[in-house]
């Protein structure tokens, strides 16, 4: 089908009155005022977009879209509203701007899902992505030859390209990059504090092992912490080699996969997390393992045998047990697995038998074996971000509450400086207020709790849609959070010896750092890519977009963002800061692959 026989003009006079609406919407959002010239373009953009949007089609359905934009309307506005209202002392006027804001928003993300949608339908039904049956044409050009030999290589040895571009972070932050959790950790295995699940106990005991074979060859604390680091640094080009070999085992053209493989490779924040000695690097890692395993098990389903089955049920495992959020998230998206391949009995097997192993093996390890270990498992305050950072939102706003509910507040806290402390970005700080009062009580009560929380929560639905949006705005508005990404650097003050030694350096290595991280935020269209908002619109659009085709095949690969989806409810549920880029990095990592398989084609008999 012609994708042009799915445009239509529209309405003169509605294109018109649309237009005005989304740009008056746009200046409100972006506080831009509306003499700017600018808008004069942007006005001519407008028009020219309500011109030419997609026609329902029989294989297409627009209701995806339109829930779609109503999500990136309403995220936007929320993040927006303390700014485009702050002008405003009348009620009515904020509420008026609110609703300009929210439909002109709505009509301008509407008509870009619905067009973006009809392109992304058209490059699946040219198969683009694909390799041609024939291996194509190529260019009889000495130049050309040689350009392709050498993105070739790049391509066909991922492994060794990752580690070549990710080498020089290695050799400056020798002997890796090291938080005060990583600290802690170290100081576990080495007998230093005791054994606590607060952060991954499997990853902890993966730390011990490699400080282990480092300590055979020498017994430096520096030495050590290298090996730590290059053998996590090794392991994430692994994974990173696995991912390109099973997009070329679906026949992904070559560019494709090189432009996959430089975002794994010379995007600068990855080469810094790269050698980040923390749990969220070699969990991405096992995010990239798990999510290799359904895309093979579900774009080539002769491909599947007793090997890949294992793949996927051992990096479920690992998914389970080296995060604590990757517990939830895989119980959250096993049932949706099993019912979207319903209709396809082997894949459904496949994934009932492994998804109850990988749940039985996470839950023994969870349990029985945690506790013969001796393992500390984390508190109540730590799981409770969100609801205590909404019932202190309502204390530091000064909203009226009852002398019954105010003392059950300070049976578990002293609210003497919750003003000064509260920061609305980090529930850190509200959290340590609960475990230097008595958390002893909340443990008791916990029944009386949550009522506590439903009750303000009813009576001050405001204070706690601010405290939520504040603390994980970052997450699912891309304007939001792109300063500080990787920025982190050296080893954390510790007593065992360790401290940052670069085996390269000088002003030239430190400036070249610095402007590869402070420059790509600013660049236009890359500076998405340091956006984590931005990966979750990403996804929202690739749901929309499989969801728009009536194709069993389309609805069969949801379960492929799956993984991405259930970890980001998670964090949006229980996140102690949304600013901290390292809790959405396995999504962001894995957003490339997500990309590809929903721009793939269907199989014929997918209909």
């Amino acid at each position: 089908m012609n994708p042009q026989s799915r445009l239509r003009p529209d309405n003169p006079l509605s294109r018109i009155l649309k237009a005005l609406l989304s740009l008056w919407a746009l200046s409100i959002l972006t506080g831009t005022g509306i003499q700017n010239p600018v808008w004069l373009a942007a006005f001519g953009g407008l028009l020219f977009l309500y011109r030419f949007v997609p026609q329902a089609s029989a294989d297409r359905r627009r209701w995806p879209c339109h829930l779609a934009a109503a999500l990136y309307a309403a995220t936007t506005t929320a993040s927006r509203y303390v700014f485009y209202t702050a002008e405003f002392t009348s009620g009515a006027f904020r509420f008026g701007y609110t609703v300009i804001a929210l439909a002109g928003a709505w009509l301008f993300y509407d008509a870009c899902c619905l067009l973006l949608t009809d392109r992304a339908a058209a490059l699946r039904e040219r198969g683009v992505l694909l390799e041609p049956e024939d291996g194509g044409t190529v260019p009889d050009n000495r130049l050309f030859r040689i350009a392709r030999a050498v993105a070739g290589w790049f391509t066909e040895h991922p492994f060794f390209t990752c580690l070549l571009f990710w080498l020089p972070y290695y050799l400056y932050e020798y002997p890796g990059i090291l938080t005060p959790d990583g600290v802690n950790q170290i100081e576990q295995f080495l007998g230093l504090d005791a054994l606590s699940n607060h952060h991954p106990v499997a990853h902890t005991l993966t730390m011990a092992l490699f400080w282990r074979i480092g300590a055979i060859v020498s017994d430096d604390p520096n030495f050590c912490l290298g090996v730590i680091t290059a053998a996590q640094m090794l392991f994430l080009a692994l994974c990173c080699r696995v991912a390109i070999r099973t997009l070329a085992g679906i026949r992904v053209r070559p560019l494709v996969r090189g432009l996959v493989l430089a975002f794994f490779a010379v995007l600068p924040y990855n080469g810094v997390f790269a050698v980040l000695v923390l749990k969220d690097v070699p969990f991405t890692g096992i995010t990239l393992l798990l999510l290799s395993a359904l895309l093979t098990m579900v774009v080539k389903p002769e491909a599947p045998s007793a090997g890949v089955v294992l793949w996927y049920a051992l990096s479920g495992v690992a998914f389970c047990i080296f995060r604590s959020n990757g517990w939830f998230a895989f119980l959250l998206m096993t049932p949706f697995l099993l019912l979207l391949c319903r209709q396809r009995t082997a894949l459904f097997i496949r994934l009932l038998i492994s998804g109850v192993c990988v749940i039985l093996a996470a839950a023994l390890w969870r349990g029985p074996v945690l506790n013969a270990m001796g393992a500390r498992r984390p508190d109540l305050a730590e799981s409770l971000h969100v609801p205590i950072q909404q019932i202190a939102r309502v204390l530091v706003d000064g909203e009226p509450i009852s002398d019954g509910d105010r003392a059950l507040i300070e049976q578990v806290i002293d609210t003497t400086w919750i003003r000064e402390i509260y920061a609305p970005t980090n529930a850190d700080n509200i959290k340590e207020l609960v475990r230097a009062g008595h958390q002893e009580v909340l443990v008791a009560n916990k029944g009386a709790y949550l009522m506590l929380w439903l009750r303000l929560g009813l009576t001050h639905p405001g204070a706690y849609l601010r405290a939520y949006i504040d603390l994980t705005e970052s997450m699912w508005f891309p304007d939001t959070g792109i300063e500080g990404i990787a920025d982190i650097d050296g080893v954390y003050p510790n007593g065992i010896g360790m401290v940052m030694s670069p085996l390269i350096g000088g002003h030239f290595v430190v400036k070249a750092k610095e402007i590869l991280l402070k420059l790509g935020p600013r660049i236009p269209l890359y500076g998405m890519l340091w956006s984590m908002g931005f990966f979750f619109w990403v996804l929202i659009f690739a749901a929309a977009s499989l969801l728009s085709e009536r194709k069993k095949e389309a609805h069969l690969r949801l379960l492929l963002l799956l993984p991405s989806a259930a970890l980001y409810l998670t964090l949006l549920m229980a996140t102690p800061c949304g600013s901290t880029f390292r809790y959405v990095y396995p999504m962001v990592f894995v957003t490339p692959i997500l990309v590809i398989l929903t721009l793939l084609p269907f199989p014929e008999n997918g209909a």
